[in-house]
């Protein structure tokens, strides 16, 4: 009788620790810089030359217009005489004295989404937190260019790039130190101190429900021989 009640019993407690060990194994991947960045609700810069230099790919806090992230990561701005800017980091040295097509292409983008070429200068434009600042220089054959979308890790588990986009793990410049995120609740896991409080729960519950089956048999044990008193 006491082993069919505890077979159970140890199987419940084994399916109860796998339900509730395995969604903290699911999100075990670390989260990369720009995706440790973004989810800190900061602003990711990323400036690729024409020839595939990084010149910046680094997280800028919190700029308050698209030329103060470039300032953030140390790149020195040029300018044309309307007040473009026409070299950033030192590309292209000098600035070119009359337009030749070549320019420097700059964009907006979010996790998974295709970058949005901006609509205002940098001087005008206002990084949202959690985005990405992103300038290409056009190669000269090229009447424009895209610059290339980023491995993002974030939450635990890599962001999918836009259709047909390859996501590209280029090399991280500036202060590598991850910005710290939010706290945030793990997905379908719970809280890990809870998770623990359950488990020594249920194995709690399991040895008193041992212990009172262990006494029940003790007691039927005792009561075979003579019933009654004198």
């Amino acid at each position: 009788m006491l082993r069919r009640l505890l077979i159970p019993l140890l199987g419940a407690l084994a399916l109860t620790l796998t339900t509730l060990v395995a969604p903290l194994a699911a999100h075990a991947e670390d989260d990369n810089a720009v995706g440790t960045c973004l989810a800190a609700e900061k602003v990711w810069l990323l400036v690729v030359t024409d020839t595939d230099e990084v010149l910046a790919n680094e997280c800028v806090d919190t700029p308050a217009t698209g030329t103060d992230a470039l300032v953030a990561a140390g790149l020195e701005l040029g300018r044309d005489g309307s007040n473009f800017i026409c070299s950033i980091g030192g590309h292209p040295s000098p600035c070119p004295a009359t337009f030749n097509g070549q320019f420097w292409n700059y964009y907006q983008g979010a996790p998974g989404a295709e970058y949005a070429f901006s609509q205002v200068g940098a001087d005008e434009s206002k990084p949202q937190p959690g985005t990405i600042e992103a300038w290409c220089y056009n190669k000269a054959e090229e009447e424009t260019c895209t610059p290339p979308y980023l491995k993002i890790v974030k939450g635990g588990a890599e962001v999918a790039p836009p259709a047909g986009a390859t996501a590209q793990d280029l090399p991280v410049t500036g202060d590598t130190t991850a910005p710290t995120a939010p706290a945030e609740k793990p997905a379908d896991g719970g809280n890990p101190t809870q998770v623990v409080a359950i488990v020594i729960g249920v194995v709690v519950l399991a040895a008193a429900a041992v212990a009172i089956l262990v006494g029940r048999r003790r007691r039927a044990g005792n009561g075979d021989g003579a019933v009654g008193g004198r």
